[in-house]
């Protein structure tokens, strides 16, 4: 099963962005590699804010990983979803 993303409402910048942060602390923290990210977040097709979900079933060293406290805590408006319709890229 591929990686799972949350999909926020375009005006919950700050929640996707607080999540993110959590993540990116919960992800250093499994790896222990203070220099990698976990999050980046973009916008969908239909300009929600969509990032990777850091849980299940999502592995480290075979382990899968639970959806650290944190990360919990600040998806409560963010919905999980198994896929997203990427944003069109122009040409440039």
């Amino acid at each position: 099963m591929a990686n799972r993303v949350l999909i926020y409402p375009e005006h919950k910048m700050a929640e996707a962005e607080a999540y993110a942060a959590a993540a990116d602390t919960a992800w250093r923290e499994i790896t222990g590699n203070p220099n990698l990210s976990w999050s980046y977040v973009r916008t969908d097709a239909f300009n929600q804010i969509v990032l990777p979900l850091l849980a299940a079933p999502q592995t480290w060293n075979d382990v899968e990983i639970e959806e650290p406290p944190a990360c919990l805590a600040a998806r409560a408006d963010g919905v999980i979803h198994d896929s997203y319709v990427p944003a069109e890229v122009e040409d440039e």
